[in-house]
């Protein structure tokens, strides 16, 4: 197969963490109709890494961070309507994401999945102190970190999603809610399987769930 003869994707999942995106991931994988990146998060529309190389940053060489290794992701589609794949830090660097998506796949429709800022910190601060990556209380990282803290700053959808209606249009930016994936993810997930042109009648096995956030056991 040719480099010209590899299909991009016309679909992106774009965030936000800490919503369901392993869910619909899984969700998604099951449509005959859907192909998405064997990488969950490519993250490679997220920086403009290939001029981060040029000056001489070095990166995790399993990261993706050349257009090769991205177009090398769908190598594999073969009849598949949707191609797609799924990234959430691309609404939260929604000003360097949005250009990049115009250079790579402009016409791709846009998803992003939203949950209540509240609930969504406390899962995300839940897995950092899981994996041992935060030693701060979240009431200090609100208190004295709410403007520096990822943890709270990723909640602040409003300026993002605004950003992406002014770069995309309505149409080709759609948004859903975790609250309905939780009240009835077959219907959740057959709303996107429509919105990316796919037959919504497919009904997946929806009974997994990935990734609860629960507090961890304190080490002995």
């Amino acid at each position: 197969m040719n480099d010209s003869d590899i299909k991009l994707p016309n679909f992106l999942i774009v965030g936000i963490q800490k919503a369901g995106t392993t869910s619909v991931y899984n969700y998604l994988k099951q449509h005959p109709d859907v192909y998405l990146s064997p990488v969950k998060e490519t993250n490679f529309l997220e920086k403009d890494w290939p001029k981060l190389i040029e000056e001489g940053q070095q990166f995790n060489p399993k990261k993706i961070v050349t257009f090769e290794q991205y177009k090398n992701l769908f190598k594999d589609v073969t009849n598949e309507r949707a191609i797609g794949e799924i990234s959430p830090n691309y609404l939260f660097h929604y000003k360097t994401s949005t250009e990049l998506i115009k250079r790579y796949v402009p016409k791709a429709k846009l998803i992003a999945i939203l949950r209540n800022p509240v609930e969504r910190a406390i899962s995300d601060y839940l897995m950092h102190v899981r994996e041992a990556q935060s030693n701060r209380s979240l009431k200090e990282q609100i208190q004295y970190r709410s403007d520096k803290s990822f943890v709270i700053t990723k909640g602040k959808y409003y300026q993002p999603v605004k950003h992406y209606f002014e770069q995309f249009g309505r149409e080709q930016v759609s948004i859903f809610l975790y609250d309905d994936l939780r009240k009835d993810s077959k219907k959740f997930i057959q709303a996107i399987y429509e919105t990316i042109g796919v037959n919504p009648n497919f009904e997946p096995d929806t009974s997994g769930k990935s990734q609860v956030a629960q507090v961890p056991k304190i080490k002995q």
